[in-house]
């Protein structure tokens, strides 16, 4: 495969993390019509509704609609008496669906008429209020979507990314922090939006442009003075700790800050509000069992790093065949790191069905010396040795499973972690 951006692209697609949903698994409610055909269809249709249910495989209340609203009877027959056609869309494995519909939580139910919304409704419904839903959508009493304006954020952004290329980077700054502060006008979430898609290119603008990296310290600072005043709200915590990490590459403050509050009862509910931040950089910092009740469910950990993998040893293009190779002894040791230290990492905080389910997988996946040792040697590192590990590590000889048994111990009791956030 080429290594440019259509062929990344393509491949990200492609190996994300499966195919559409298979009419086996498919609650009774739903048609099995890929979404770009059923909204083709709709807008031929003017007076037709399309329900579109945006879920997850992760996603719990998406699972639980499944089970009862989307296999009841009465959903299944209103659908068919009113030739309404329903369908699912998973949103890790089509993205750009979701972005372009402004989606940010499972589930989220949305109704076409004529292909274009006609409202929607994120969290849960039951079948009674799924059926109330769709006698306002088909009467007209639905309150109309806002209007979209999140082409204009992807414009600007590409803009900035443009200017940074070309060596522009003090101008890219201006128009990011610009974005920064308008984040709330463009309908896909003020999180989203600063967390997410503005830390890349500020941090790229940030490494080419003293000025636009001083620009961005002082935005960090005003966030820093804030909560020093004790204005410790989640959006404010989690921007100042983007801004250090993902912005200026500065960890000394937010590992001034770990040192501050992980002997609080508070600590490991703190961090876990951050987990996609905060859990990789703990482990790198030694605070395995803060990281462990950082790292999100496992599942999501196992998938993701699954998608990585499949990405990067799709990244090469069969004309070097050593390089490839390189890239995936890169792909499997990135793998094998990844799931070693969130193995540990949950063994440390008390997740142990968790850690046994990330070394399975890797194991599963690459049965290896070297995800074995990584394994043992992980959990080592965090003093959370198991006998179980004396098991893995019976092909590595008789010398490394002695170690190992020397230094394994049963799990204790695992405390609960205390209900509130602090700062």
């Amino acid at each position: 495969m080429p290594r440019t951006a259509a062929g990344i692209f393509a491949t990200l697609v492609s190996i994300a993390l499966g195919a559409s949903v298979a009419l086996c698994n498919m609650p009774p409610a739903f048609s099995d019509v890929a979404f770009p055909d059923a909204l083709a269809a709709n807008a031929e249709r003017e007076g037709s509704l399309l329900v579109v249910k945006f879920t997850a495989e992760w996603c719990g209340p998406c699972k639980a609609m499944d089970r009862t609203t989307w296999s009841d009877q009465r959903v299944v027959d209103y659908l068919r008496a009113h030739g309404i056609t329903a369908i699912p869309v998973d949103v890790d494995e089509q993205p750009g669906i979701a972005r372009d519909h402004a989606v940010r939580a499972m589930p989220t139910t949305v109704v076409f008429r004529g292909g274009e919304e006609l409202g929607r409704h994120t969290g849960g419904l039951s079948a009674a209020a799924m059926t109330d839903w769709l006698d306002g959508a088909r009467e007209g009493r639905l309150e109309p979507p806002p209007a979209p304006r999140h082409q204009e954020l992807f414009e600007l952004n590409d803009r900035a990314i443009d200017l940074i290329f070309n060596d522009r980077a003090a101008e890219a700054a201006e128009i990011l922090l610009d974005m920064w502060e308008r984040a709330d006008e463009w309908g896909l979430g003020t999180e989203m939006i600063r967390e997410n898609m503005l830390a890349f290119p500020m941090n790229m603008a940030a490494e080419k442009d003293p000025g636009a990296r001083a620009a961005f310290e002082r935005l960090r600072d005003g966030h820093e003075a804030r909560l020093r005043e004790g204005r410790t709200d989640r959006a404010t915590l989690g921007e100042w700790i983007v801004l250090n990490l993902d912005v200026l590459d500065d960890e000394a403050p937010v590992k001034a800050w770990i040192e501050r509050i992980k002997d609080r009862p508070t600590a490991a509910e703190t961090v876990r509000a951050f987990s996609a931040r905060l859990a990789t950089p703990l482990i790198e910092w030694g605070h395995w069992e803060l990281a462990g009740h950082a790292q999100e469910p496992a599942l999501g950990v196992v998938l993701s790093a699954r998608f990585i993998r499949g990405f990067r040893m799709e990244n090469e293009d069969g004309e070097d065949p050593e390089l490839d190779e390189e890239f995936r002894k890169h792909a499997d040791r990135a793998f094998i790191d990844q799931l070693a230290r969130a193995h540990a990492a949950y063994l440390a905080a008390g997740r142990e069905p968790e850690a046994w389910y990330a070394a399975d997988s890797l194991l599963k996946d690459l049965p290896t010396d070297a995800a074995r040792t990584a394994l043992c040697e992980a959990a080592e590192a965090a003093g959370v040795l198991r006998p179980r590990h004396a098991e893995i590590a019976e092909p590595l000889g008789e010398a490394f499973v002695e170690r190992v048994r020397a230094n394994a111990r049963e799990p204790g009791p695992a405390e609960p972690p205390a209900p509130t956030p602090d700062a």
